[in-house]
């Protein structure tokens, strides 16, 4: 999807970026362009291309309908006399390759995790983490800490140390093997391997 703004305000969005979106024919133009992020994300995006003139980056947010936006996103801006400060925006869907990975991983009784590394926030859980451990996908990332008490002190610590070497950049990927007890007192034994992956801008 594309876009093209002048002030803030979004100019033309193409059809493409009206379907990522949610939007009707035309719902986007003469908007603000914060309504294509969330307040966090439009911030950190802002205060680059302040610095830089350019943003490169994966965002993950919600459209206009509601329903969740998963993007990388490059977006450049200029100023000049005539036309004042404009810019555009070039997004890439990557919900599709989320969901087809998610059903993949499912089909084969896993289930599919990504964490924003910024916060340790749950961005997306496949549907199979409700068979696994007894609490839905929704829950599970509204209220990640439901999910990480079903496994001992000990072992939430050894993870954590993993988590943070992947991170760093210090390994690519990590495994381990972990014991959770259900909400239902069912114990069950989790093979977990998490892979680092970088956005268009490098992080």
């Amino acid at each position: 999807g594309v876009a093209t703004t002048r002030s803030g305000q979004i100019l033309y969005a193409n059809a493409a970026l009206e379907r990522l979106y949610g939007a009707e024919r035309g719902g986007l133009e003469q908007k603000h362009v914060r309504v294509l992020f969330d307040q966090e994300t439009f911030l950190r995006v802002s205060d680059q291309l302040d610095e830089q003139r350019i943003f490169d980056g994966r965002i993950h947010t919600q459209g206009l309908d509601g329903r969740t936006v998963d993007a990388e996103v490059h977006a450049e801006w200029y100023s000049s006399e005539a036309l004042g400060i404009g810019g555009f925006l070039v997004f890439r869907d990557v919900s599709l390759e989320l969901g087809a990975l998610s059903r993949i991983v499912d089909q084969l009784g896993g289930v599919l995790f990504r964490i924003r590394t910024e916060d340790g926030s749950l961005e997306f859980v496949s549907p199979a983490v409700a068979k696994l451990t007894g609490i839905e996908p929704l829950t599970c990332t509204q209220h990640p800490v439901l999910l990480t008490n079903l496994v001992s002190a000990d072992e939430r610590e050894r993870v954590a140390f993993l988590y943070k070497r992947l991170v760093s950049g210090e390994i690519s990927t990590a495994s381990a093997q972990v014991s959770l007890r259900r909400p239902d007192g069912r114990m069950r034994v989790l093979q977990l391997r998490a892979t680092g992956r970088k956005d268009t801008g490098g992080r």
